[in-house]
């Protein structure tokens, strides 16, 4: 799931949880800047990948439901109506009802999104991709690798636009 074009010549992986605090910080008050000056100028090329934490009771739920909209090419829709409502994560209640909600403020075709949940058919990619992270060492959410690189600076727009550009300036080299 992936915003920006594929000639940028930065690609950033995030590995995210979306039950998590953090992530949903970063959703909210960093990406934004990030989508416009990273994202939209054609910098960055940024791909999400789902990092369950096992703590995290309905993270799998929530990243099946974003998954789900994303075969109606409205995953970043449910990604940012996931952390905007990050209210459902302190709960500890089934979330299940208030995804749907989300899907319909996020204009899926509701039968469809309901018959892609009861399917359950995104469970092994999402597995994978945490797989995928804990080979990456991945060790907490969100963790972010910058052209293959994991990211150890601030995680704020700021600090992305500069190993941004450090990276793109490293690939002109």
């Amino acid at each position: 799931d992936t915003l920006g074009s594929d000639a940028a010549p930065v690609e950033v992986i995030e590995y995210g949880d979306f039950e998590c605090p953090a992530c949903a910080g970063f959703a909210t008050i960093q990406m934004p800047t990030i989508k416009e000056q990273l994202i939209a100028t054609g910098k960055v090329r940024w791909r999400y990948r789902d990092y369950p934490l096992p703590m995290h009771p309905y993270a799998r739920l929530a990243a099946h439901a974003a998954q789900c909209a994303g075969e109606q090419g409205k995953f970043w829709e449910m990604h940012d109506q996931l952390f905007l409502n990050h209210g459902w994560a302190q709960t500890g209640k089934n979330p299940t009802g208030l995804f749907r909600d989300f899907a319909r403020a996020a204009s899926l075709d509701l039968a469809r999104y309901d018959a892609c949940m009861a399917s359950g058919r995104y469970a092994a990619r999402i597995e994978f991709s945490r797989q995928e992270g804990e080979q990456r060492l991945v060790d907490g959410t969100p963790t972010f690798y910058i052209n293959g690189v994991k990211y150890v600076g601030r995680n704020n727009s700021d600090a992305f636009k500069a190993a941004v550009d450090s990276a793109a300036a490293a690939r002109r080299r």
